[in-house]
């Protein structure tokens, strides 16, 4: 979970990207959160900032500064499989549940 790019809690897959970046804020930036009138301004100022990361990240070769953002889910992910094997995999479940083909 990082706080660094809207300002509020988002589950990101670890990359050398997000590694750089950081997960939490920094103590200012964590106070002015907190603080009711300049909350909206923080998370504003961090949408701008990562508009302009994620536009100056069109321009820079794939693999280099990419992140992703996850599911709550993404935990319980160990391996990246091919769709068709996951398909394959569900179609032969259901057949030794159900007797279908």
């Amino acid at each position: 979970m990082t706080e660094r790019i809207t300002g509020v809690p988002v589950a990101v897959l670890d990359s050398p990207a997000v590694r750089r970046m950081g997960l939490k804020v920094n103590a200012l930036e964590r106070w002015l959160l907190q603080q009711p009138r300049t909350k909206h301004l923080m998370r504003s100022l961090f949408a701008v900032r990562t508009l302009t990361k994620l536009k100056r990240s069109l321009r820079v070769p794939r693999g280099r500064g990419e992140f992703w953002q996850a599911g709550r889910s993404v935990a319980g992910i160990h391996t990246i499989d091919h769709a068709g094997t996951i398909v394959r995999e569900w179609a032969d479940a259901a057949e030794e549940a159900y007797g279908v083909q």
